[in-house]
């Protein structure tokens, strides 16, 4: 639930510093996240090389799949967004809350009776958050689906498969603070190229003076401060508490858990963004958090209290 509350803190933080005068480029600003996350795991990294180096051949397919599926489901997202409103391709991306348990259950992975009710409430919600204010008029924009939308179902997608990659490797008993490190290190790389595929195409060659032009506004140590916050904690910190809480937690129930983060978005839009949100806003946000009672067991823990202390009296 902490990963969900961080993650929805990232969207706002990012929009922050796209508000700012001249912001930066969503290469440069990937490229700056990606360095800045690394680095949080530096010592990590200098205190655990042998433990690296003698790591089991599973351990580097684990870094290496999640990598990959990480940069692409976040690739995809973004090629969605050139091809249809932001909010509408966020909102379709929170189709993962069904795909999860379906992958998991083809895969023959057991999926408890309160998971399935809690990711049907979990799409309820997402969907009544979906159809308030700006969102709703995104949707409403286009009924029909287009390329954005089928490239935003298409992260959903890869997005499941790497919540289910992420349970297996807490399974196997792999180093999940390691791994993430590494596959921090591994995205960080994947963003530079793309910098300096920008920096290239601009025709300014790979200078300080080219990627000033990237980032006109870089000196704006407001800007910094939200692009650090968004490396550090919805970054690499969310990253190790999503590893380590996976480690406990079936990949289905996981995802209803994070299916709150539109939820935590929304909530910090209106705290920090003075955004509102409509009567079917508030209700979206009470049926996810209803589907996070059930989806945990929160519920059911709390009838058989009742019935205890009613079989006591």
């Amino acid at each position: 639930m902490l990963v969900a509350a961080a993650f929805g803190s990232l969207t706002v933080a990012l929009r922050f510093v796209f508000l700012t005068p001249d912001p930066p480029s969503a290469s440069v600003l990937s490229a700056v996240r990606g360095l800045i996350a690394a680095m949080c795991f530096a010592p990590l990294l200098a205190t655990s090389r042998q433990e690296a180096l003698s790591a089991p051949p599973a351990f580097w397919r684990a870094v290496r799949d999640l990598t990959f599926l990480n940069f692409s489901f976040q690739a995809l997202l973004n090629l969605a967004v050139l091809h249809t409103d932001a909010t509408r391709a966020s909102f379709i991306f929170q189709g993962a809350v069904v795909f999860t348990p379906l992958l998991a259950s083809a895969s023959g992975q057991p999926v408890a009776p309160r998971t399935w009710a809690g990711a049907g409430l979990a799409a309820v919600g997402v969907a009544l958050l979906a159809l308030d204010g700006a969102a709703g008029g995104a949707l409403a924009a286009g009924s029909s689906l287009d390329v954005g939308d089928g490239l935003s179902l298409a992260a959903a997608a890869l997005y499941s498969v790497y919540i289910l990659r992420m349970s297996a490797l807490g399974a196997q008993g792999l180093s999940t603070d390691l791994t993430q490190a590494l596959k921090c290190v591994c995205m960080g790389l994947l963003y530079l190229l793309w910098f300096l595929r920008d920096l290239s195409q601009a025709g300014t060659g790979v200078s300080l003076q080219g990627a000033a032009a990237l980032w006109p506004g870089w000196t704006s140590a407001v800007a910094w401060a939200a692009l650090a916050y968004s490396a550090v904690v919805p970054g690499a910190l969310a990253d190790v508490m999503q590893a380590r809480g996976q480690s406990r937690v079936g990949a289905a129930e996981a995802q209803v858990l994070l299916s709150a983060e539109p939820l935590w978005t929304a909530l910090l839009s209106v705290c920090l963004l003075g955004e509102t949100l409509s009567p079917t806003g508030w209700l979206g946000g009470a049926t996810i958090m209803a589907a996070l009672a059930v989806s945990s067991g929160a519920i059911g823990a709390l009838l058989s209290r009742t019935d205890s202390v009613k079989d006591a009296e």
